[in-house]
């Protein structure tokens, strides 16, 4: 008997790869980039004074000047707005200021009336009043007089009435506490016809202009008597259209020439002159060799901290500050604010 086949399936092929292709690795990541630093905004441009294009044009006058500790404080009206400063006494360094929330109003020139004296709102009568509220009418040598400045002497015993009589101007002298009239000084329209007196401690400075622009002299005055003790600055030549005057010590003051150009520190009780600091060298000059002086600008300070006068120079000198000791009578240094270029 045949015994049967076996027959066996065929099994399917296995194909094991020997050899796979190999992974493909993970991306390293790309080193960081070098970080390049942002570029430093520059360094702000410190404030200048700007003076315009023209070097023949006027710049903006300076405005509120006054003196705080080692600044001297300013502002001008500038062809970009209102703008103040602050310039250092020592190096003429500018910075920034606050623009007073009043710059925009017409300035007050207006002045208290010194005590004793009172003057009436149509300045046509005047008083002098006691510590208990009694007074007195001073006596004015014209009805029709109105008054323009009152003044009281440093020691209290004499007062001065500045008026207007028409077109001419008288000073009335009165002695206080008894309001009785002294002596009056009558000022001739040549060649200054208007007029203003004010005292410098118990002497009477005597004040005359042409009224409307510069020229115009100053004399020092006796109270009782009228009579004049000396020129300021030693002569009627001495320009005092915008006298500027500080008090030196020991009855001794300080006033500016009218241009700037030159101090004098002089005794108010006998006229005599003790220094006289000549200031041309402080200004520019014109090709033709002209100090450039505006007499309708400028002005004097007394820095009270140092006691040394600064003048301020403005106009085609804008910018110029001149320290001065009046003790010794010399320059002290001569400061220049930085101005913008052209």
């Amino acid at each position: 008997m045949r015994c049967p086949a076996i027959v066996l399936p065929l099994l399917p092929l296995l194909i094991v790869p020997l050899a796979a292709c190999p992974a493909t690795a993970p991306a390293r990541p790309a080193p960081p980039a070098a970080s390049t630093p942002a570029p430093e905004a520059p360094a702000p441009m410190p404030p200048c004074l700007d003076l315009g294009d023209d070097p023949f044009a006027v710049a903006p006058m300076l405005e509120r000047v006054t003196l705080d500790g080692d600044a001297l404080r300013f502002c001008r009206r500038e062809a970009a707005g209102d703008a103040c400063y602050a310039a250092n006494l020592e190096s003429g360094a500018l910075t920034t200021a606050p623009v007073p929330s009043d710059f925009g109003d017409a300035p007050d020139t207006s002045e208290p009336t010194p005590a004793p004296l009172r003057i009436s709102a149509d300045n046509r009568k005047a008083e002098v009043c006691d510590d208990h509220d009694r007074c007195r009418a001073l006596k004015l040598p014209v009805r029709s007089a109105i008054i323009t400045h009152a003044s009281v002497s440093a020691g209290g015993r004499h007062a001065a009435l500045t008026m207007a009589v028409g077109d001419a101007y008288l000073v009335q002298l009165y002695s206080l506490p008894t309001g009785k009239a002294l002596k009056r000084i009558t000022i001739n329209a040549d060649p200054y016809p208007c007029a203003s007196a004010d005292f410098l401690g118990d002497t009477l400075l005597v004040m005359q202009n042409i009224c409307a622009g510069p020229a115009g002299n100053a004399w020092l005055a006796d109270p009782t008597t009228a009579k004049r003790v000396a020129w300021v600055g030693g002569s009627p030549e001495f320009g005092a259209w915008s006298l500027w005057e500080e008090p030196v010590g020991d009855d001794l003051w300080a006033f500016r020439e009218e241009a700037g150009r030159e101090v004098v520190v002089q005794s108010v009780t006998d006229g005599r002159i003790v220094h006289r600091i000549t200031l041309d060298d402080t200004l520019p000059r014109s090709d033709d060799g002209d100090v450039l002086a505006d007499p309708s600008s400028g002005m004097m300070l007394r820095n009270k901290a140092t006691g040394e006068l600064v003048v301020v120079h403005d106009g085609p000198a804008q910018g110029t500050l001149v320290r001065i000791d009046p003790v010794a009578g010399r320059v002290v240094k001569i400061i220049a604010m930085p101005r913008c270029p052209r």
